[in-house]
């Protein structure tokens, strides 16, 4: 089964666990048809694909209906005697206003809909049909939750592991085939597109809305994700200036950087197992700046850089400096997991 299918499978599932469980406390409770409706509308829309997610979604929408639906009974009751599209408007600027106060921008927009819609709502049956639509949408934040936090957790964690163990592979894999082209070798691009970085972040606010248990906390996930972003620029930087110019320079330094290359893949790989929880042992960060130095200073003792053109000079200094960049990106990781262990 693929991870995509997997994933679609879960999601369905507990959409299908969470529709039965509100439909059943729904006709424990026989609730008008119309109300019972929006329980099953507010967990579609809470239920998230992560647990932060789901918490994010319920804290938004249960706060927006009921400053919305207190906003629109305070204006109901307090000028019942103004024009009707007056009324309408004065609960939905003051509902804005009482949102951007307590900063509640995600619920705004449903707070202001539902105090326009209490005050819409015509004679007796106001409090009534109001009072029956946000008490089904709360019963369905309510069960949104517990399947969220209790039933059927998806943690923005357990995909956080996966997302950053696949840059890391993408590094070393990166990493590899630059170390291949400066020996010489003919490397074929297989056409993969890289992991994106950017596209983990938006998982570490919804970290923070998760049980700490294991694993990195979502400051640590951050400086993981700030030291990948330093050492994919350093990659796509390797890659471009490690086709070996005509005076033959970067090969000459091939077992040199190569070593280092050796190192700092081995390095993301110990960093996958350390993400992960498992025992890692990462060696030759803090030692690689020397070691490029020193490969520096044997190319300089061969005399091949007398008769070098300007443009090779430059790409062996680009390659030289782009891995000094993946190693302090690297050393960043390393020290954020180092800070989880020490908590």
């Amino acid at each position: 089964m693929s991870p995509t299918w997997g994933a679609w499978s879960r999601s369905a599932s507990r959409y299908t666990v969470g529709v039965l469980i509100t439909a059943a406390i729904v006709w424990v409770l026989v609730m008008p048809s119309e109300p019972a409706a929006w329980s099953v509308v507010a967990l579609v829309v809470v239920l998230g694909a992560t647990t932060g997610q789901s918490v994010t979604a319920a804290v938004n929408r249960m706060a927006g209906s009921i400053v919305g639906c207190l906003t629109g009974a305070i204006v109901q009751l307090a000028m019942p005697w103004l024009w009707l599209p007056a009324r309408v408007a004065i609960a939905v600027l003051a509902c804005m206003l009482i949102c951007r106060l307590i900063r509640l921008t995600a619920g705004q927009r449903l707070g202001m809909a539902l105090a326009g819609f209490f005050v819409f709502v015509p004679g007796d049956q106001e409090w009534q049909t109001v009072g029956w639509r946000l008490l089904a949408t709360l019963i369905g934040i309510t069960v949104a939750l517990v399947i969220a936090l209790v039933m059927w957790p998806a943690s923005a964690r357990d995909r956080l592991t996966v997302g950053i163990g696949d840059v890391l592979a993408s590094i070393a894999a990166g990493l590899r085939a630059s170390g291949a082209r400066i020996a010489g070798k003919a490397v074929a691009s297989d056409g993969t597109k890289a992991p994106s970085v950017s596209s983990l972040r938006p998982l570490v606010a919804e970290r923070r809305y998760e049980p700490p248990g294991h694993g990195p906390g979502a400051t640590q996930l951050s400086a993981i994700l700030d030291g990948l972003d330093i050492a994919v620029v350093g990659v796509h930087r390797l890659e471009q200036c490690s086709a070996p110019g005509p005076q033959g320079l970067l090969v000459a330094m091939a077992p040199d950087l190569g070593a280092v290359i050796e190192d700092l893949a081995n390095a993301c790989d110990g960093l996958r197992s350390a993400v992960k929880d498992s025992p890692a042992t990462i060696r030759g960060l803090d030692e690689v700046d020397a070691d490029l130095s020193a490969a520096l200073e044997r190319l300089r003792s061969t005399h091949l850089t007398l008769a070098a053109d300007a443009g090779e000079l430059r790409d062996v200094f680009a390659a030289v400096e782009a891995l000094s960049l993946v190693a302090s990106g690297l050393a960043r990781v390393d020290t954020a997991l180092g800070e989880r262990a020490r908590r």
